[in-house]
């Protein structure tokens, strides 16, 4: 695996007595140390990815209820492809190895969350 540095930063808001905000940022970046073999890349998907959460809660009494949004973002724009369809169909006698070139990859997630959390 190769090094790589990840950060993440977060922040908690008090808006009243009973309403609370958060907000976060953190990176996921690729420790993949892919392995070429015969010019073809073996291995994973090495994507640097970036995560973006918002979210609140809210008291009631001793409950915690919380709800909130993430998204997260990856890009790379020069993914080895294994084969190459050059006339866009998909069969035994269309996969060229040859001339395989490279594939832009976009990764995009979409998380909700709730929560709640009783307190004794």
């Amino acid at each position: 695996m190769n090094p790589v540095f990840n950060v993440g930063i977060a922040v908690e808001h008090k808006l009243n007595d009973k309403l609370t905000g958060y907000a976060a940022v953190r990176t996921d970046f690729s420790n993949a140390n892919v392995e070429d073999i015969r010019g073809l890349s073996v291995g994973y998907t090495d994507l640097d990815i970036y995560h973006f959460t918002l979210g609140g809660s809210i008291t009631v009494d001793d409950t915690f209820i919380s709800v909130g949004f993430e998204y997260s973002h990856g890009k790379r724009s020069d993914f080895p492809r294994i084969f190459n369809f050059p006339s866009g169909v998909v069969g035994p006698n269309d996969i060229v190895a040859s001339q395989r070139g490279t594939s832009e990859i976009v990764y995009n997630n979409f998380n909700l969350f709730f929560g709640v959390t009783q307190r004794f």
